[in-house]
């Protein structure tokens, strides 16, 4: 980290499960973005559940470090423009969109866009991105919550680290609605800037993409504090939904349309059908929580997302293909091109911006799932077949598909996260065969609550320095960590500091110390109903992709997860490290 000790940055802490990183794209040079991870994480969530387990992590590090180093920082200690730094200068960033207008690369509080970039220092210097300011987006707090608890299920309802997040979401929660609620409504309201993913189009007011996000956050908060038994905390966000979906349902709900309009500001674009209106409500059900509106606007939204944005826009492309003349042989038979971003209640594509005339590949996945979700089964693949046809049968973009095109085949962004979404069409048809990721928590009486078994998350860390919790403890005793890049960590609690070896195991509980050894040969389970195949992995308990067990490269991977979480069990009551704890970067 160029060994400045007056950055004021938080200094990557370590332990045993090392730190993963992704990049956006081939063009877009920053890793684990954190808007768009939200969509490709389904493929972690599913494949690897502790990388992805660990990205979250990484992020709830970086959330209250406030980021003022120079925009762009070089191992010589110089700008791009040559200019000598001096280690104590705290210059702000001034962004491309707004001209003068400068604030701190990362302001404490405020969920990350990205991790940082490969150019510079990845986990220490965070969001590389220079477009907006985004401390004040709107989407990226809601994120956070939503992944926290879709990861506390693709982990099999892993009560340590839920325990571990809670008070970050909490605060992630908090500072959103003291930020961005400007009317006190309890539903945040977006500036008439692109303050969200969607960043080259803006929206105004209440809007149906980042006020859906914010009804979901709000509900997977109140479930968490549910199930940690924050009773205070679960009648607070119990009563902000309640006025937040309220607000929601009568600024934008269009019951003559029959869908949900994209913002409430009255523009010429106010009314746009928007094909991620609903990515609230999909995070929601893929979780197992309730949807953030009533189930038959949903399915109405999504039958209109369908005829309009996936069938007119398919027919648009189809007759503009026609006047150019493109009628080569693989052609495909079908008017068929994904779901374009906007479109006019006219049957026009939405021209506002670049962004809503475009077809998000990752977020057309993410609608085909939910609507997967909501048994709409043929207009779900329908959605997904049109990335299909788009990526291997039109443009020619096979093993790079792109983040977007257009009506003319342009596409933008080469290799890009977001199309990881299709795992979250497998994800939704997980659940339809009643067989999700999670198949039910682990048994925690409610008298039990504040004790919860030691086992999962931080066992299969081996070491969770940041947030330790002491058994003997009724409560989750949440910490400030102080980080370094030794082989040890140094944690501060309110009894004073300590240091913790970052290779150590929590003291396992009786269970863990109890349990016979892991057959690897005997994974599979039958569920009574389906009779489909499960991986049970000590408190993971996932599903088999199928086929045989022997020959399945999903099996395979999770058979890999178990042997490694049976090695961290054993090793709790053995004085030989295991090879996983051994080394920094055993993945």
């Amino acid at each position: 980290n160029n060994n400045n000790d007056d950055d004021d940055e938080a200094d990557l802490h370590v332990d045993a499960m090392g730190h993963y990183m992704y990049l956006e794209g081939m063009e877009y040079l920053m890793v684990n973005t954190y808007d768009v991870h939200f969509y490709a994480s389904f493929a972690l969530a599913q494949l690897f559940p502790l990388i992805e387990a660990s990205i979250t992590r990484d992020v709830k590090v970086s959330i209250p470090v406030t980021h003022k180093s120079v925009r762009a920082r070089h191992l010589s200690g110089k700008t791009p423009g040559n200019k000598d730094i001096k280690a104590n200068d705290k210059l702000k960033w001034k962004y491309m969109m707004t001209g003068e207008k400068s604030a701190w690369r990362k302001t404490g509080g405020a969920v990350p866009h990205d991790l940082g970039a490969p150019t510079e220092d990845p986990w220490y210097h965070y969001n590389r991105y220079n477009i907006h300011d985004t401390a004040g987006w709107k989407d990226l707090s809601c994120k956070f919550v939503l992944q926290v608890y879709r990861d506390f299920v693709a982990l099999g309802h892993d009560w340590d680290f839920l325990i571990d997040m809670y008070d970050t979401v909490k605060n992630v929660i908090h500072f959103a609605l003291n930020n961005f609620d400007k009317r006190g409504t309890g539903m945040i309201e977006n500036e008439g800037e692109p303050d969200q993913t969607y960043d080259a189009w803006s929206c105004k007011g209440v809007s149906c993409y980042t006020g859906g996000l914010w009804l979901g956050a709000l509900t997977a908060g109140k479930k968490m504090a549910e199930l940690l038994q924050k009773t205070t905390d679960a009648e607070f966000f119990t009563k902000t939904l309640a006025k937040a979906s309220d607000e929601y349902e009568r600024q934008l709900w269009s019951e003559e349309g029959g869908y949900y309009h994209y913002d409430n500001s009255n523009s010429d674009h106010s009314d746009s059908i928007m094909t991620d209106m609903l990515a609230g409500h999909w995070y929601c059900v893929s979780c197992g929580l309730p949807g953030i509106v009533p189930e038959d606007h949903a399915i109405k939204s999504m039958q209109k997302v369908h005829e309009f944005n996936v069938k007119e826009f398919g027919n648009i492309v189809r007759a503009a293909e026609d006047v150019r003349g493109d009628l080569w042989d693989n052609r495909p038979p079908v008017a068929l091109r994904g779901a374009v971003n906007g479109m006019r209640p006219s049957g026009n594509i939405d021209m506002t911006s670049m962004q809503s005339s475009e077809v998000w590949t990752g977020t057309t996945y993410a609608a085909a799932a939910l609507m997967h979700l909501l048994k709409l089964d043929q207009l779900a693949m329908d959605t997904a077949q049109g990335v299909y046809e788009g990526t291997y049968r039109s443009y020619g973009l096979w093993f790079c598909t792109p983040e977007a095109w257009n009506t003319a085949g342009n596409f933008r962004s080469l290799g890009y996260m977001r199309p990881l979404a299709i795992w979250a069409l497998q994800w939704s048809m997980n659940m339809r065969q009643e067989a999700p990721l999670a198949i039910l928590p682990r048994s925690m009486p409610v008298n039990d609550v504040n004790k919860p078994p030691q086992i999962g998350f931080r066992q299969s860390f081996s070491a969770y320095p940041q947030s330790p919790m002491s058994p003997a403890s009724p409560t989750c005793q949440t910490t400030s960590a102080t980080h370094s890049r030794s082989s040890s960590s140094t944690s501060s609690s309110s009894s004073g500091e300590e240091s913790e070896d970052a290779n150590s195991l929590a003291t396992p509980s009786k269970e863990v110390a109890s349990r016979p050894p892991v057959d690897p040969n005997s994974f599979l389970m039958a569920t009574p109903k389906t009779g489909e195949g499960h991986l049970s992995v000590s408190s993971l308990v996932l599903p088999s992709f199928g086929g045989s067990k022997r020959n399945s490269v999903g099996f395979e991977l999770w058979r890999s997860t178990a042997l490694m979480k049976q090695e961290a069990e054993e090793s709790a009551t053995s004085s030989v490290k295991p090879h996983h704890q051994r080394t920094k970067s055993w993945l």
